[in-house]
């Protein structure tokens, strides 16, 4: 039932994914023709498919599409991204590098329900890491990342995370494609661009995505971070 959506829509990517859900809504068009929002409606009666039109915005602005059901691409705001996940199975994340950063951020992703796997290069903290969490370890970045969906790395400085990335055992090796590597690690824009020419010639996403708000705001859930990628790659990341 999705009778509680308020603004639903507002940055359409054109993915090739749909959502699809049940609701009244209101549509409104840009000059390109992309649809960029929708507001609920609890009335009107009947059925239109939900699609871009190159109708000139001024006519379309004044028009009400009221819909019974409606798809949506990817990209349709964090609203209904939230109300899609409910119901869906948390993902698989591989989470590299476990210091005063990584430990919690990791440790609330597993707290959240997602299934997680962790490395670290001093191994026995990957282990307490798993004590601590309930999630699992492993030895190398490779095996780490095996089947993730997602891989967050959260290490030192440009060599560190080029020898998780593409070093021996490195995960972008084993990552599968169609994967998104997050990169939340303070390095240079040279090194970020560099991964990122590499991941994508494996057929791999790569969002690059500082932190800020230091330890306290890691163990705390209140971190903030600003992320950089294509609309698809962020889109699947966000919360």
């Amino acid at each position: 039932n999705m009778r509680d959506i308020g603004v639903v829509a507002n940055d359409f990517d054109g993915s090739v994914h749909a959502v699809c859900f049940k609701a009244l809504v209101i549509f409104r068009q840009r000059p390109r023709g992309k649809i960029i929002d929708a507001k609920h409606r609890q009335n009107g009666q009947h059925n239109k498919p939900a699609c871009e039109t190159e109708q000139p915005l001024e006519k379309h602005l004044h028009t009400e599409s009221r819909i019974n059901s409606c798809h949506l691409p990817r990209g349709a705001g964090q609203t209904l991204r939230r109300k899609r996940n409910r119901g869906k199975q948390m993902a698989k994340i591989a989470f590299l590098g476990l210091g005063v950063m990584g430990h919690p951020m990791a440790g609330h992703l597993q707290n959240a329900g997602h299934d997680v796997t962790v490395y670290n290069r001093t191994t026995e903290k990957a282990e307490k890491w798993a004590v601590e969490f309930g999630g699992t370890s492993k030895r190398t970045p490779a095996d780490a990342v095996q089947d993730a969906d997602f891989v967050m790395a959260c290490v030192g400085n440009d060599d560190d995370l080029r020898q998780v990335c593409t070093g021996t055992d490195g995960a972008f090796a084993t990552m599968k494609e169609g994967a998104i590597f997050v990169d939340h690690t303070t390095v240079s824009a040279k090194v970020t661009a560099e991964l990122y020419e590499i991941a994508k010639a494996s057929g791999l996403a790569f969002v690059d995505a500082p932190i800020s708000g230091g330890q306290a705001g890691a163990e705390n859930g209140v971190l903030s971070i600003m992320c950089g990628g294509f609309v698809a790659a962020l889109d699947d990341v966000g919360p």
